[in-house]
């Protein structure tokens, strides 16, 4: 495949990815780590339906952020990389699917559980799914930019604003949510990779 069309499809892969991700998100109703036990079962038995969607969706999100991410790797590591940091973001991209898998587990056990196991469960479920889900997929989301968004500086497969914008993402990552501006970074580094591709295939 030459590089105009792989960076064709990878923009378009990662468009997908962000395209699935938002759904996931959004399917899932807002809730707090802090409800009661009995608040949190009335919770999820009136979301039921809801949460076992965004948990389908979130899995199917896993599925095709590990193909973007690792061509996303391989991509970056054809440009002036020297020091193989699109590595870690590649490992970073990996964590943050196994936060990923949690969540979606989680979502899975709370919708499958309500009613019949003890509210207490469902409660320390929740807690789980809100504080353990979060810090993997937080850390996963800190190394996905930092270590991509270095390479990207120090190359020109993708504009230096970018890397640099990624780099500062991911150091808030490590101590906020930083999952909705790395679906950002990622929409505006697929969208980039589609118009270059374009660009390309124009002057060609």
């Amino acid at each position: 495949m030459d590089q105009r069309r792989e960076q064709r499809w990878l923009g378009i892969g990662g468009l997908v990815f962000v395209a699935i991700l938002l759904v996931a998100v959004f399917t899932t109703p807002n809730k707090d780590s802090h409800l009661s036990a009995a608040d949190a079962v009335k919770f999820f038995q009136d979301h039921k339906t809801a949460v076992q969607v965004s948990a389908w969706f979130t899995a199917l999100a896993i599925v095709v952020g590990i193909f973007f991410f690792w061509f996303l790797r391989r991509h970056l590591a054809t440009g002036d990389s020297r020091w193989g940091l699109e590595n870690v973001g590649f490992v970073g991209g990996v964590i943050f699917g196994v936060g990923g898998g949690i969540a979606a587990g989680l979502k899975l056990a709370l919708a499958d559980g309500v009613g019949h196991v003890d509210p207490i469960v469902i409660q320390s479920l929740n807690v789980l799914f809100n504080n353990l889900a979060m810090i993997v997929t937080g850390t996963g989301v800190a190394l996905f930019l930092i270590g991509n968004g270095i390479t990207v500086t120090r190359s020109s497969t993708l504009p230096h604003w970018l890397g640099w914008a990624g780099v500062v993402i991911g150091v808030l990552s490590i101590v906020g949510p930083g999952a909705p501006l790395a679906g950002l970074w990622i929409l505006v580094a697929s969208v980039l990779l589609i118009v270059r591709a374009r660009s390309t295939a124009a002057a060609a």
